[in-house]
């Protein structure tokens, strides 16, 4: 019986991720930052990095998940996420081989930067700025 709960889980794991990550499609930008625990060096000055532009990243529709290798987390502002779920995180985006990765995925649902580096504000603001859809809301803005 508990090989069948296995492969089961197996087999939603990966789902968990994507029906998280679908409830933001279209409305939200999603910063997922992995690490292997909170005091990785990396994950340290990338989340410091984004503390100081909170307002920039409001304006961007841009929400944070910080997932840690122990399949715990945390969603925009600490609310905790429940291993369950920040493991399906780690299983549909594969961070093992690396102790720090960041992935931004558009409203889209695409993923439009993976990067094994802290990513500076400036950069990741370019990139999203940069795209079309954030373009057409800064028209909108403009005009309204």
């Amino acid at each position: 019986m508990l090989k069948y709960y296995l492969i089961l889980l197996l087999f939603i794991m990966p789902h968990l991720a994507f029906a998280q990550l679908e409830q933001h499609q279209w409305k939200d930008r999603v910063l997922l930052i992995f690490a292997k625990n909170e005091k990785h060096p990396h994950f340290l000055a990338q989340t410091k990095l984004l503390e100081q532009q909170k307002a920039a990243l409001l304006d961007r529709d841009l929400l944070t998940y910080k997932l840690f290798s122990d399949n715990t987390g945390h969603y925009t502002d600490d609310t905790p996420l429940d291993t369950t779920q920040a493991g399906a995180f780690q299983d549909r985006f594969n961070p093992e081989k690396q102790n720090f990765l960041m992935i931004l995925i558009g409203k889209d649902g695409g993923v439009k930067l993976r990067s094994d580096q802290p990513v500076p504000p400036s950069s990741l603001f370019g990139l999203i700025d940069g795209m079309p859809m954030r373009r057409a809301e800064l028209r909108r803005k403009k005009s309204g």
